[in-house]
């Protein structure tokens, strides 16, 4: 089976959105999480940035399989079979930002 190139490059990192009931959320991914984003299989990487997109639609309600990181106040965790994407919600600049994406033993290191 061909593996089919998946690339973030030439999206700029803040250009997904998602518009939630109250407000505009603005999707940024930093520059470690485009890496990973690359370097993982296509179909994962896309339904990862799909579910970070829902999750973005509406950030303070309950999501299946995020769940908030110990010791912080804005932080998460979007567990995606053995993946986990790291995030935080920026609330004054009404942004979640994709900190990193890394696979389930490598996450929390």
């Amino acid at each position: 089976m061909a593996r089919k190139d998946f690339s973030y490059s030439e999206i700029p990192l803040d250009a997904i959105f998602a518009i939630g009931e109250n407000r505009l959320v603005r999707l940024v991914f930093e520059k470690a999480a485009v890496k990973a984003l690359a370097r993982m299989p296509a179909k994962r990487a896309a339904a990862v940035v799909a579910a970070l997109e829902r999750i973005a639609h509406e950030p303070f309600a309950r999501h299946a399989n995020v769940k908030r990181l110990a010791g912080t106040k804005d932080g998460f965790r979007l567990r995606h079979g053995d993946w986990r994407a790291l995030y935080y919600l920026a609330r004054a600049a009404d942004q979640m930002v994709v900190v990193n994406i890394k696979t389930r033993g490598d996450a929390y290191k």
